[in-house]
């Protein structure tokens, strides 16, 4: 057996360290939480395996945010913080969608403008999905977290994320805002899709210039942009990757995300079973919507 000093030399090569009362977290990183719509047990299943029981992490260090549920929450509530009217979606949205950069027409269907956004109906999973982002950030100030991991119950991981986002880390600027670790491309079932190959790129970090878009499902946060976000959000009308565009250009939020990505969006194939594309592991981003951050002195 090794020492004690042995070992947490071996847990900070390997990204953990120990926080508060000696519990296991990941270096850099304040708390996790994972947006979870409860009966995708599968998906829970893999998460719980990797944290907890892989990487070792106390329980207590991550949250499975579960309460607005669109087979039981009311109405009612979801409308205290969601309303889509036309004005808000036109205002929020064309940051994104150019379909929206025309003018206002006042007798628009608010339900339609949401549909062309998604191709689907803006209905109460899509809201419960923005108000549990939300509500993680929220908490997240609440309990005083200078950085926290935000996720979709889809996630898959790099399962040598703790040690390969400390290669991450360094090359942020110090006023960065939001980290996205997901390349934002899904893996779906029409997809063929792909393990981790054995060699990958050298990790770089990347600056996201406007305009542009990408999906919310796994970013690292920092306190000061929660702050920014929290204190707009509501109420809030169109998609949760479309709404916090908004946001995060009307607060200056500094943006960067990984190449090659540390997480892919993915679906489960088969129950166990995950799903990596080839343009997820590559990180993709169009050149004009990047530049490459600035290497650390």
């Amino acid at each position: 057996d090794m020492d004690e000093e042995t070992r947490k030399a071996a847990d900070a090569e390997r990204g953990f360290v120990a926080g508060e009362e000696g519990k296991r977290q990941i270096r850099g990183l304040g708390h996790i939480y994972v947006v979870h719509f409860e009966p995708l047990k599968d998906r829970r299943a893999y998460l719980e395996a990797l944290f907890l029981r892989k990487w070792g992490l106390d329980p207590d260090y991550v949250s499975f945010v579960t309460w607005c549920d669109s087979r039981k929450t009311e109405q009612a509530v979801i409308d205290r913080y969601y309303r889509p009217t036309v004005e808000c979606i036109h205002s929020r949205g064309n940051r994104t969608n150019p379909l929206l950069a025309g003018p206002i027409d006042p007798s628009s269907d608010p339900a339609n403008l949401s549909r062309s956004l998604l191709g689907i109906e803006f209905g109460k999973a899509q809201a419960c999905t923005a108000i549990s982002h939300y509500d993680a950030l929220r908490d997240m100030l609440e309990q005083g977290h200078e950085t926290a991991l935000v996720l979709e119950d889809d996630a898959v991981f790099d399962e040598n994320f703790p040690q390969l986002l400390q290669e991450y880390l360094p090359q942020l600027d110090p006023d960065w805002g939001v980290f996205f670790t997901d390349a934002a491309t899904s893996c779906h079932w029409w997809e063929k899709c792909f393990d981790l190959p054995p060699r990958r790129p050298v990790p770089t970090v990347f600056r996201r210039l406007f305009p542009g878009g990408s999906f919310g499902g796994a970013i690292m946060w920092h306190q000061r942009a929660a702050r920014a976000l929290v204190s707009t959000f509501l109420p809030f009308c169109i998609p949760w990757d479309m709404e916090i565009e908004y946001h995060f250009k009307i607060h200056n939020v500094s943006i960067f995300f990984a190449t090659p990505s540390l997480i892919a969006q993915g679906t489960f194939l088969n129950p166990g079973e995950k799903g990596y594309s080839v343009s997820s592991l590559l990180g993709e981003r169009a050149p004009s919507f990047v530049q490459a951050a600035p290497k650390p002195a």
